[in-house]
């Protein structure tokens, strides 16, 4: 079974300075040269920081995406390698949760299944089709 050992850094969860880049790319390059596979920089949004990290560190970067986070395309132009959403799509679904629990509690309405999948739509994509 082939494993790949996304080596994790959390510099950016702290702060966003040179001290933190030098930092960063130090862990996440010795991280790879034990012989993790990728570099996992948790807290790296913006486009300028990204583009800044990808060439300094040695071996595939993954990023933790989001709002905010410059789109996939621009990434891989960038020398991302992996892209990883997180809990944000779970955290996305509890947020409808809410919001439905709050419009039926409150003015006691439907707004929040506006554009949700039909019956039928879900049937389909049960079916694999």
């Amino acid at each position: 079974m082939d494993i790949v050992i996304n080596a994790r850094t959390d510099g950016y969860m702290m702060g966003n300075d040179d001290a933190v880049f030098e930092e960063t790319v130090r862990r996440a390059n010795a991280y790879l040269g034990a012989g993790a596979g990728s570099a996992f920089v948790m807290g790296a949004k913006d486009g300028e920081m990204i583009a800044r990290l990808a060439p300094a560190i040695d071996g595939p970067l993954n990023i933790l995406a989001g709002p905010g986070t410059p789109p996939v395309p621009e990434l891989a132009e960038m020398g991302v390698k992996r892209v990883t959403v997180g809990g944000n799509i779970a955290k996305a679904a509890l947020t409808l949760v809410r919001r439905a629990a709050d419009e039926l509690s409150g003015p006691g309405t439907y707004g929040f299944a506006e554009g949700a999948f039909s019956q039928p739509e879900i049937h389909r994509i049960m079916r694999g089709e």
